[in-house]
């Protein structure tokens, strides 16, 4: 437990003193750190001028640490907001998995605005930013959560956001939390619950906003109709009138709605010619010859080439060939 602490009570301070109201505290690891952690940050909601307050930031392990994990904690500034701010000291505790940095403030008289809080641990991993109101008296505040469903914030984070706001003000921006660019597997930007959080609308209750990520749709892709040259050329063919004959080219087989079509016009001739299997075919189908078959969806050219080689050409496969490959 010893060397434990001695790890962990490596604190480096990289803070400015007297200038910066927001703080940012960090752990850093090695690279094939093999520990997940999460991140809370406690302390009171609110702030009075002039008082004293302790504030922890508490990263809590999946298990418990050993001296070849090699957590450093740091604490370094990372905004500031020209009020005056005292960081009077930090002390350190590891309790079973549980590291915790208490970080004793004084909160000048004369400071306004919020003070911001942030626990993140360096891979991402972890994250809680709080905001605590700079007030001149206790006063009645309204917790807003923000929650995000099918993805995470913009931080990265799932957990649910909390600010404090007191009774009749408003959020500023830097309590909504980003979100919209980091949706879950399947899913894509979405939007708020009902109204969206802003900076205008006074708070008087407690209240939840809820950012969903919308399922993400597939358009179907159209149903490719590799009849439609065929069908569209027997149509040209029936609109003309008259015997007529319609030559196609590359189709080996044939749906039930062409032969239909030329069933119910047996003045139009199709001459399909197409290759297949090493033989060269050129069907002469007349529209007065189709028989069909209503459980037969596609005509192939084992169907074709008896059905209708009588019809003949003089490149088409002789009826042995066609016998020897195929029967």
């Amino acid at each position: 437990m010893k060397n434990i602490m001695k790890i962990l009570s490596r604190v480096v301070l990289i803070v400015a003193f007297g200038i910066l109201f927001s703080f940012m505290f960090k752990t850093e690891v090695k690279a094939d750190f093999p520990v997940g952690v999460s991140v809370s940050v406690g302390g009171p909601h609110q702030l009075v001028k002039g008082s004293t307050v302790d504030i922890p930031v508490i990263f809590t392990f999946d298990r418990e640490l050993t001296v070849a994990d090699e957590v450093y904690v740091h604490s370094k500034c990372i905004m500031g907001y020209g009020n005056s701010c005292h960081l009077n000291s930090i002390q350190s505790s590891y309790v079973n998995n549980t590291y915790t940095l208490t970080c004793q403030f004084n909160i000048p008289a004369d400071a306004t605005g919020y003070f911001e809080i942030a626990g993140q641990f360096t891979d991402g991993s972890g994250i809680d930013i709080k905001s605590m109101q700079i007030v001149d008296a206790e006063t009645t505040t309204h917790a807003v959560t923000f929650r995000v469903v099918n993805g995470r914030w913009t931080n990265e984070a799932t957990s649910d956001i909390t600010a404090y706001v007191t009774h009749g003000g408003c959020l500023y921006a830097g309590q909504i939390p980003a979100a919209g660019d980091k949706p879950s597997a399947g899913f894509m930007a979405g939007s708020w619950s009902s109204s969206a959080p802003n900076t205008t609308t006074p708070i008087t209750d407690d209240v939840t906003y809820t950012y969903t990520y919308a399922e993400l749709v597939y358009e179907p892709e159209p149903p490719v109709n590799y009849m439609r040259e065929v069908e569209d050329k027997l149509s040209e063919a029936i609109n003309l009138g008259g015997t007529r004959v319609v030559r196609i080219e590359g189709y080996p087989a044939l749906s039930y709605h062409v032969l239909e079509m030329l069933q119910k016009n047996p003045d139009i001739t199709l001459v399909s010619e197409f290759s297949y299997d090493g033989l060269d075919y050129r069907i002469t189908i007349p529209g007065s010859a189709v028989k069909l078959d209503p459980s037969i969806n596609w005509y192939g050219h084992k169907c074709l080439f008896p059905m209708f080689y009588m019809y003949g050409t003089d490149t088409a496969p002789s009826v042995q060939a066609y016998l020897d490959k195929y029967q």
